[in-house]
C-alpha cells in the first residue's frame, strides 16, 4: 500500500488576493521517506490541499485520477 506525506508552507501574500503555499511531498519507503516534489499554489483559485497533494502525486506516479481522488482505493496521504 502507498504511503505519501506532505508538508504545507506559507511562503507569501498575493497582492491581488489569496495566499501562497508551497506543498512539498515524500513517498514512504522500505528505506524511508523520498522526497517526490515541490508545487507552488495561491489560494485564490486551487483544489484544497489534498486535492492538490493527490495531483503532484497522479503527475509523478502515474495514478489515475477520478475528480479529485485516486482511483486505486489503497493510496494514503497524510500530513506532516
Amino acid at each position: 500500500m502507498p504511503t505519501y506525506y506532505y508538508q504545507k508552507k506559507k511562503t507569501g501574500k498575493s497582492v491581488y488576493g489569496g495566499t501562497y503555499y508551497m506543498f512539498t511531498v515524500w513517498k514512504l519507503m522500505k528505506s524511508g521517506l523520498k522526497k517526490l516534489g515541490e508545487h507552488k499554489i495561491n489560494t485564490a483559485s486551487y483544489r484544497g490541499d489534498i486535492g492538490t497533494v493527490k495531483w503532484l502525486i497522479a503527475k509523478k506516479e502515474g495514478y489515475r485520477m477520478d475528480g479529485y481522488n485516486f482511483k486505486r482505493k489503497d493510496i494514503k496521504v497524510r500530513q506532516l
